[in-house]
């Protein structure tokens, strides 16, 4: 059995072993299910697991034995409201600025959200 962090990471791991023409692969979601699937097909079992192990019956393989350390990504620190007010309001009329979504731009004035809506 090959023990996986997720469902994609399920996903991934069939796909991957179907390329290297693995086909006896089963998804199994129970310890019951582990024990009746025959001993020639490799299951896939979502389960957290960092080391695999192995015992008369049974062969346990972790993603991060077949992958090696998983890689965490570290969080993006979240921008409080507090810091964006603070520097949308030390912008001044035609300060160079960058939008995500427009890019370089030159700033005007913030606009109204209770006047746009009744315009628009």
């Amino acid at each position: 059995m090959i023990a996986l962090w997720s469902e994609g990471s399920r996903d991934r791991m069939g796909s991957m072993l179907k390329d290297h023409k693995l086909l006896n692969l089963t998804s199994v979601n129970s310890w019951r299910t582990v024990q009746a699937t025959p001993r020639n097909e490799a299951m896939l079992a979502v389960v957290g697991m960092e080391a695999g192990f192995e015992t008369d019956n049974v062969a346990v393989i972790s993603e991060q034995d077949i992958l090696g350390d998983r890689l965490v990504r570290p969080r993006k620190a979240s921008r409080k409201l507090d810091n964006f007010i603070s520097e949308v309001t030390s912008l001044a009329s035609g300060d160079l600025v960058v939008h995500v979504e427009h890019g370089i731009g030159r700033f005007r004035r913030l606009a109204d959200a209770r006047r746009r809506r009744r315009t628009a």
